[in-house]
C-alpha cells in the first residue's frame, strides 16, 4: 500500500498493489530478472521493495513502514480500536485458525489418502473444515478490535467479495478508520509520543525528525480527502502466467508496459 500525502491539495491518497503484479528487477538476484513484487522484500528488504514500486508507479517512495500481524492488532488495540464502514456484507467460511493448520479433522487414514489422492489446492483444502473459522461481517458501520480487524484485512474466501483486489478495499477501509482515529485522539499534538510507542512496533526508516517536518505541514487534518486506488483487471491491469505456470499480473500494454499505470499518477492526486 502507497500513501500519498499532497499538503499543497490537502489530499491523501491511498494506492493498494497486489502482491501479482509482476515487475522486473533492476538487476539479477538470486537467478531472477522478474518477481512478483511480494517477493522483493525478502530479496532485498525495505530498500528494493521500496525502489520496485516507486519504478512500477513512477512516484517517488520517501519513506516505508513494516509491520507483521503480531504488532498490526497490538497498534490497533494500543489506539482503543478502529471503526471503519464496510461497503459489502462479507461472509468467509474458511479462515484459517492458528494452530490448525495439520490438524487431520478426526479423518481417517483411508480417508486421507482418498482426498489426497484425487484433489489439490484449496479444494483440496476444504475438506479439512475443522482448520477454518467462519468470518461474518454486516455492511455499514462498526468498530474492530486488533485482531478482529486482522481477519478483516486477510480475508480472501468470500464468495461475494474475497478477491486481492477487495482485500486491498478492506485493507484501506483500515487506514481510514486509524486515521480518523489518530485525528480524534488528537495524535499530531503529540505525535513524538505516539511515534516513540509505536516506532517499537514496526521496521522503518521515518525518523522522528521527519515524522515531525511532515505533520507541521498539516495544519487542519480534518480538512484532508483521502482517495482510493486499487490498481486491478477493471483499469489498468490483466491476469497471465509466467514461464513456470504461475498466476501473475501484468500491465493490459502487455508486460513491462507500465505506461498506462503512470498515467493514472501524471495529474495531482
Amino acid at each position: 500500500m502507497v500513501v500519498n500525502l499532497d499538503t499543497t491539495n490537502k489530499t491523501v491518497t491511498l494506492i493498494f498493489i497486489p502482491r501479482d503484479l509482476w515487475v522486473p528487477l533492476p538487476q539479477k538476484m538470486k537467478g531472477k530478472n522478474k518477481i512478483k513484487i511480494n517477493e522483493a522484500y525478502s530479496l532485498g528488504g525495505l530498500d528494493l521493495i521500496k525502489q520496485t514500486v516507486s519504478t512500477s508507479i513512477d512516484l517517488p517512495i520517501n519513506f516505508s513502514i513494516l509491520v507483521d500481524f503480531n504488532y498490526f492488532t497490538q497498534i490497533i488495540d494500543l489506539l482503543g480500536g478502529v471503526d471503519i464502514i464496510i461497503d459489502k456484507t462479507l461472509d468467509d467460511y474458511y479462515y484459517p485458525i492458528a494452530g490448525k493448520e495439520l490438524d487431520d479433522c478426526e479423518k481417517t487414514p483411508e480417508e486421507l489418502a482418498a482426498i489426497n489422492a484425487t484433489m489439490s489446492g484449496f479444494l483440496l483444502e476444504k475438506q479439512y473444515a475443522c482448520r477454518y473459522e467462519h468470518l461474518h461481517f454486516d455492511a455499514g458501520k462498526t468498530h474492530l478490535d486488533g485482531a478482529t480487524a486482522l481477519k478483516f484485512a486477510r480475508s480472501r474466501h468470500s464468495d461475494q467479495n474475497g478477491g486481492d483486489f477487495d482485500r486491498g478495499l478492506r485493507q484501506q477501509a483500515i487506514l481510514i478508520g486509524l486515521k480518523n482515529r489518530l485525528i480524534s485522539l488528537g495524535a499530531l499534538k503529540n505525535i513524538e509520543k505516539l511515534f516513540a510507542k509505536m516506532s517499537r512496533m514496526v521496521t522503518t526508516d521515518l525518523s522522528p525528525e521527519a515524522l515531525t517536518s511532515i505533520s507541521s505541514l498539516i495544519i487542519n487534518p480534518r480538512e484532508y480527502q483521502v482517495k482510493q486506488i486499487v490498481l486491478s483487471e477493471e483499469n489498468v491491469l490483466q491476469s497471465s502466467k509466467n514461464s513456470r505456470g504461475q498466476y501473475i499480473l501484468i500491465p493490459k500494454a502487455g508486460e513491462d508496459n507500465f505506461s498506462e499505470i503512470h498515467n493514472l499518477f501524471k495529474k495531482p492526486l
